[in-house]
């Protein structure tokens, strides 16, 4: 099985914002796991604004992080660089036990020791990629598995791309930028 969580490095005047969490009492980026129904988008800012009180617009894509061989036992970590919306900064007394803005030549010991290139790499400019989360309709009100769908193809009397067509019409596009709402 392999696990995904997402990871966000809020940086501001060249800092970047880090938690003590509160079960190992180490500092970390904040982050966690995607919920069921969530984009990895929508995590990163979920989890940025309970664990540190901040509301944030996500600026890139930094990228993933694997760990292979992990307890789960591969993980892979979708790191988000961002920057401050609204909001102030706040302890979450559940999972932070502190929080602040660190120079990357100066980040707070005990660290998590992989969160050091991250932070290195999102400080960089490293990314840049889109990160959209688009909100397709389904036409069907329960979608069958990709062989169920390519029988319904073959007992057609529609060329592939017909079928598709048809079983998929296009409609509204409402895609999302964190940050930005764009119709397409």
């Amino acid at each position: 099985m392999h696990g995904l969580t997402v990871k966000v490095a809020i940086i501001q005047e060249n800092k970047v914002l880090l938690i003590q969490r509160e079960d190992y009492e180490i500092w970390a980026l904040p982050g966690g796991a995607i919920d069921p129904g969530e984009s990895p988008a929508t995590a990163a800012i979920r989890e940025a604004r309970e664990e540190t009180g901040l509301e944030v617009g996500l600026t890139r894509l930094v990228g993933l992080y694997t760990k292979t061989q992990w307890h789960n036992p591969n993980m892979t970590t979708v790191l988000f660089a961002a920057e401050v919306v609204s909001g102030d900064i706040r302890a979450d007394s559940f999972e932070t036990l502190d929080i602040g803005f660190f120079p990357v030549d100066a980040l707070p010991e005990p660290l998590i020791w992989w969160t050091r290139t991250e932070v290195e790499d999102a400080v960089n400019g490293l990314g840049g990629s889109v990160v959209r989360t688009q909100q397709i309709d389904s036409p069907l009100d329960s979608l069958p598995t990709r062989q169920e769908l390519y029988d319904m193809r073959d007992e057609s009397d529609l060329s592939r791309a017909e079928f598709f067509q048809h079983i998929f019409p296009e409609g509204p596009v409402t895609t999302e930028v964190p940050g930005k709402n764009l119709e397409d």
